[in-house]
Parts: structure tokens; sequence; C-alpha cells
């Protein structure tokens, strides 16, 4: 089975749940092949911790059995001028919600810390933040470094973005995701800065922000992958894609043999998560959780069109066929070359706005009748079912008066089944937005600056008639 065929709606929805429990690039060293649920839980947890903490470009070191009690580490952060971090996403949420702390600056002028932790970084210079529990104790200290925001590069991508408007006149926003990047999703074209100055809220298909640290969470979670009939991956998958599955993991350094407790649909995040590390993106610039981060610095409303609760329960009922399909490819030597291939393939046409529907939803060329039936059925689960969900939240929000930049994976956008042709169906005008809809802000701008001066001029020059 082509690996690019089964793969496409993963690689382009930008799934955010099914990324929750993957990233797992330290896994806790193994002493038997059947671990606790605790243990795995726990070692996917510190994983999406690690990732957290490099996004956050912070230099931290922790024991993870610690309390906030016990950690002393000194903390470096780097930010620009106006900018804002969390330090509570740094912290054990039982700790922040038992324990009286306090943070301090010790130059607010610099940087500022709210009550709940939250760093504004006001002008370029050094100052230490330090956190003091209910006894007046430092628990944990850190440098913040602020230096001046670089300059805007011009942009080099164009990525599609398109105006929605329904029958009433009213307007949202719509843009395709991809959650693999680079640096490039920093700087997003005029006409995308024009669509999103125009609005109050960003929609997004999860936030998973608030619960991508909540190890309950996790808990009540992870056992709708695991197997719990005392079987293992192995007695559920060929032999050669086991093997050739296990050896992408141990190659990228990722791979624990408490990982065969999980059912195909985890693995299929491991073997992507190696993937994204060879072809040289990043989910830490996924479209969606840059775009939440940015919003609620601009203190935009944050909507979700699915809970994350939804998603989660949503990928472990994909059927077990389908899952093991996918898993099998792996025992083509080519898969994982492929896999990296068509994530950077994918990423091209993603900045350049050419998504296809073969390439977001799949190409059955080659591929078997019963091959075609699967992937048919794995994109009415993953795909034409929810775009219903999604056009129904966008005319929610058309009808509620929003301004919404409506962001969810790119292949939700694609083919007859799509959410653009779904709100067509339903009498939206729908159209494509290009450089000539930012510039429409320019010229607004020299229609009133000429006006002014018109009129500057009338009250000087006594040979310009005045209007009666």
């Amino acid at each position: 089975m082509k690996i690019k065929s089964m793969f496409a709606a993963i690689l382009s929805t930008a799934l955010s749940a099914s990324f929750i429990f993957s990233g797992c690039s330290q896994p806790a060293e193994d002493t038997s092949s059947k671990a606790s649920e605790s243990s795995v839980i726990a070692e996917s947890s510190a994983a999406s911790k690690d990732e957290s903490s490099e996004n956050d470009n912070t230099d931290q070191s922790s024991d993870n059995g610690s309390t906030i009690e016990e950690q002393t580490t000194q903390n470096v952060l780097n930010l620009n001028v106006g900018e804002t971090y969390d330090l509570n996403i740094d912290l054990d949420k039982r700790n922040i919600d038992s324990k009286g702390l306090t943070f301090l600056s010790s130059n607010e002028s610099i940087a500022s810390v709210s009550e709940d932790g939250t760093i504004s970084a006001n002008k370029v210079g050094v100052i230490e933040i330090n956190l003091k529990n209910e006894k007046g104790e430092s628990i944990i200290e850190y440098v913040v470094n602020v230096s001046e925001a670089p300059l805007r590069q011009e942009n080099t991508i164009t990525p599609t973005v398109w105006e929605v408007t329904d029958k009433n006149g009213k307007i949202i926003y719509m843009m395709g995701s991809i959650h693999a990047a680079d640096s490039a999703v920093l700087n997003m074209p005029d006409y995308f800065e024009t669509a999103y100055e125009k609005c109050d809220s960003l929609a997004v298909e999860c936030d998973i922000s608030e619960v991508s640290s909540d190890t309950n969470f996790l808990f009540d979670y992870i056992k709708l992958y695991m197997y719990t009939d005392n079987t293992t991956i192995k007695d559920h998958v060929s032999e050669e894609a086991y093997n050739n599955a296990v050896e992408i993991l141990k190659s990228e350094g990722l791979y624990s043999s408490m990982y065969d407790l999980y059912k195909p649909i985890m693995w299929t995040s491991f073997i992507e998560t190696a993937a994204l590390k060879e072809s040289g993106l990043s989910s830490n610039y996924g479209v969606d959780s840059m775009l939440i981060d940015r919003a609620k610095t601009d203190k935009k409303t944050i909507l979700e069109l699915e809970s994350v609760e939804f998603q989660m329960e949503m990928l472990a009922q994909i059927p077990d066929n389908i899952q093991t399909a996918i898993f099998d490819s792996y025992a083509d030597e080519n898969a994982f070359n492929d896999m990296q291939d068509d994530l950077k393939e994918l990423y091209e046409h993603w900045k350049e706005g050419t998504v296809t529907a073969e390439e977001a939803i799949g190409d059955t060329e080659g591929m078997t009748q019963e091959e075609i039936q699967l992937m048919n059925e794995y994109n009415k689960i993953m795909l034409y079912d929810r775009n219903i969900g999604m056009a129904e939240k966008a005319h929610e929000y058309l009808d509620s008066g929003k301004t919404v930049m409506f962001v969810a994976g790119a292949a939700h956008f694609q083919g007859d089944k799509g959410i653009i042709k779904l709100m067509e169906n339903d009498g939206c005008t729908v159209r494509e937005l290009t450089t000539e809809d930012a510039e429409e802000k320019v010229r607004e701008i020299s229609v009133i600056t000429q006006t002014i001066d018109e009129v500057s001029k009338e009250e000087t020059d006594p040979g310009v008639p005045k209007a009666a």
C-alpha cells in the first residue's frame, strides 16, 4: 500500500490530538516488555513537556519526581520587546492550584510579571524574576533577556486564504493549516495579515495547550490506544513491518519496548515524529499552534471547532483493519523516506497555495480496490464527517456576527466534500484573497491623506473653490 495515499489525510489535517503523545525523544529505560499504564503515560507526558520546553526557548533541567519546592534550577528566557510569556506553563498544575506563589521582577520597566505569572517584555535589558512560595522562599529563578523585535522580513509564502460571505453579507476568513513547518510561517503574507487584523476571534480544530501537560487527562485517554486483551502490537501486524518500525524509531533514539502495548494509531504518531525529525520540519512551527499563541497575545477569542476529547476518541475508533493496513505499509523499505518526502512536498504546496485534493486527500492511482475502500473509509472518519460539523460551526460564527479567522487542516477544505464546497452549496460566496486585498488598506490610507491635503490647501489657498 502506498504511504502517500494512506497518510495524506494525517499529514495535512494537522490533527492536534494525535501529537499530544508523540515526540517521545527521550524514552525511559525499560526493564521489561510489559510496562504498566502509568509508566507509559509518564514517559509520553515527559516527552510532550520536553517538546514544549524546546519551543519556548528555555534551558531547564528538573527531576521528573520533584515538586516545585525541590526545584532550584535557574531558567533562561529570551524574549523580544512586546512579547509575553506564561511562566505557569513550566510549573506543575497541582502546585499552582494549591500554593500561594508570588512572582517578583527585579526591574518592572524592562519586564513586568503579573500575579498569574505572565511576563510582559517592555524594553531591552536583562532582569531576574523570582518565584517564591507562601513562606517567602525563592523556589525558581528566571533570567530574562529582552531584545529588540527583529524587523519584519519580506514574506516568502503564499498559502491560500478564503473570504467566505453568506447571503446576509457577513464574512469570515478561512485557511488550511499544516502541523509541520519551518520558521517561514512566522512571516505570513500581507493579505493574511490584513484579514487577521479584521478578526476578533480565531477558530482552530482544538486547543491542546491546556491539556498537553495534564497527567490525569493523559491517563484517562491513553487507555484508548492500548491493548487490554494481553496482546501486543506484534500480535496484530506483520513481523516485517514491526521490525522496520522498531528500527526507524531506534535510529532516531525514540524507541522503547513499552510501546508494544500501543495500538498502530499511536505508532503512526511515533513514526511521523521520527520523519519530522529527519525532514527538517517541526511541529513547533505548526500553523495552528503558532496562531493560537499569537491570538492569545493579541487578546483574540479562541474558538474550538472540536474538543480534544472528541479527537482522542475519534482516533481510537479508527477500525483495526485500517490501523493495521497503515502499519503494515512500514514493511516497504522505502516507507520512511517516502514519509519524509511527502511531508516536505505537502509543506511546499501549502506555502505556495497549491494544495490539491489529490495531494491532501490521497491519490488512488496504483491502488487495489480493497486499498481504495480502506482509504475512503479512513477519509470518511478523518475528513468528510468532520467537514460537515466544521461547516456548521462556520455558519454559527457567521450568524453570531463574529469576524473569525477559521483554521483547520488543509485537507478539510479540499474536494467535493471539503468545507469550501459545503459553504458554496449552502449559498455562500467564496473567493481567494490575493495581494490586492492587502493593498486595499494602503489605497484607503492614500485616499484619506489626499483628502486631508486638499482640505488644508483649501484653507490656505483662496484660489481653490470651496464646496457649496
